[in-house]
């Protein structure tokens, strides 16, 4: 199943009549649904899925932020450079911070599987203890 991000993604893709500031509201719709979805998943504890919505929302964010730079970032730095500032230094913040969080989602998943692997080795050694195996 496809995230809700992807689907909002699609939906806008397909209609050519959209204005580029439609296409922003688009992304921004996409991405609040991506963090609604991200955040059941972190609720329910689901490693793996927190993972792939996770990756999902860094690639929404990368395209977000591009459409940004070059569609929104050029007419603002000529008309409101201050405004044009706090984009790029909110984008920059934004990519240091979903850095940091895959990082972490990483080291998550090395140590589920460090305790998966762990378990199942103790119950594969408590096993062949009880068979004599």
């Amino acid at each position: 199943r496809s995230s809700a991000a992807s689907d909002v993604y699609k939906r806008q893709g397909s209609d050519r009549s959209l204005s580029p500031f439609d296409f922003i509201k688009y992304c921004h719709e996409a991405l609040r649904e991506a963090l609604t979805e991200l955040e059941e998943a972190t609720k329910a504890k689901e490693l793996k899925k927190i993972n792939e919505l996770f990756h999902e929302l860094s690639k929404c964010v990368r395209i977000h932020t591009l459409q940004e730079d070059l569609g929104l970032a050029p007419a603002l730095n000529e008309k409101r450079p201050e405004i044009y500032d706090n984009i790029n230094k909110d984008h920059q913040r934004e990519n240091k911070n979903m850095s940091r969080v895959q990082s972490i989602i990483d080291k998550s998943l090395q140590n589920q599987e460090l305790q998966d692997t762990s378990q199942a080795v103790s119950y594969t050694h408590l096993r062949a203890h009880e068979t004599g195996r």
